[in-house]
């Protein structure tokens, strides 16, 4: 199968499931495996509101930028009408307009959704459906701000750079590929059965300088999974973030990784030691030649469910077209 570079993504997709790696990855159908995706554009506006807010040194409105993330990406429109009526239940709250901030008196527009509020209750189906996403998007400004009192002595001194060596962030959205920023480092963690190298591909939300010898390492999870410490120790993505910060920043002598569950009371954070690092990079290096070489594709049994794509018919049904030979790919791929 084709993996031009890995990531933590796409190798626990590949360990979790080879097929839905395969329909990930190579028939490209990433799109149509979530039922609904308003939670990823949700979260995503949580970190480029982040993002912005760390490179105007603290000084910029986060609340007028979040909103506008939240009105750019629309993740209670594009996407809510996918969601099983449960699950819109559970994150939306009962309707109260005309008591509502973000209702707009004079033209019935709401301010959390580019619609009339009246074409929404008609496209939701009010049968189906009631309530409104305040709730949902005062958890993202809660999270902002939760970061913001986290980080904010980080992100007030600004970006390090020439120009300003004080500057306690090291780097935001920082890219572990080189076509990503050309002059950084290309973070690989060795070479394939293939010899082609393996090469890594992602970015660190938040990377500061805690002292003159010790970084952290910082991602947002904006989601409700808070995972137990042991489990997190156990998980690719911090043990991978571990070695690429080493290699990207060597200068610094201790490499903490720290994962912000937002809907927990304390972040999860540990050190790695290199004999940590070394056994990442060799299970990363078996799963890579494990992908690499893989000329038949394993499904996993239905006693194992993935809450996006198992026992889904979508699902059943590319399987099928897999097993009769048919190319299934599909014709209008995700520009990633």
């Amino acid at each position: 199968m084709k993996i031009p570079y890995v990531s933590p993504s796409r190798l626990k997709t590949a360990d979790a499931c080879e097929f839905k790696y395969f329909l990930n990855y190579v028939w490209r159908w990433d799109d149509e495996l979530f039922t609904y995706t308003f939670c990823s554009e949700f979260g995503s506006a949580v970190h480029y509101t982040l993002e912005e807010y760390a490179e105007s040194q603290g000084t910029a409105d986060y609340k007028a930028i979040y909103h506008k993330h939240i009105m750019d990406l629309k993740p209670f429109v594009d996407d809510m009408n996918k969601a099983p009526s449960k699950a819109r239940g559970s994150f939306f709250v009962e309707k109260d307009c005309e008591n509502c901030p973000f209702f707009g008196v004079e033209d019935g527009t709401c301010g959390m959704m580019p619609f009339v509020v009246d074409d929404v209750v008609a496209f939701y189906n009010i049968d189906e459906f009631e309530g409104c996403p305040k709730r949902l998007y005062g958890d993202g400004l809660a999270m902002v701000e939760q970061a913001i009192e986290r980080y904010g002595k980080y992100f007030d001194t600004g970006i390090k750079s020439k120009d300003n060596p004080n500057g306690k962030v090291i780097g935001v959205e920082a890219p572990t590929r080189k076509e990503a920023d050309p002059e950084g480092p290309h973070i690989t963690w060795g070479v394939g059965e293939d010899d082609e190298p393996i090469n890594m591909n992602g970015f660190i939300d938040l990377v500061v300088e805690y002292d003159e010898e010790t970084l952290l390492v910082v991602d947002y999870k904006t989601g409700y999974s808070v995972p137990e410490y042991e489990k997190f120790l156990q998980d690719l993505q911090p043990r991978m973030y571990s070695y690429a910060a080493k290699h990207m920043y060597p200068q610094y002598k201790y490499h903490w990784v720290q994962f912000d569950y937002f809907r927990s009371s304390a972040p999860l954070e540990h050190a790695f030691t290199d004999e940590d690092d070394e056994q990442t990079r060799q299970y990363v290096t078996a799963l890579y030649n494990q992908i690499k070489s893989a000329r038949s594709i394993k499904r996993r049994g239905e006693d194992w469910y993935c809450k996006h794509l198992c026992n889904r018919p979508f699902c059943d049904q590319k399987w099928r077209e897999l097993l009769d030979g048919l190319d299934g790919s599909n014709p209008n791929p995700k520009e990633r």
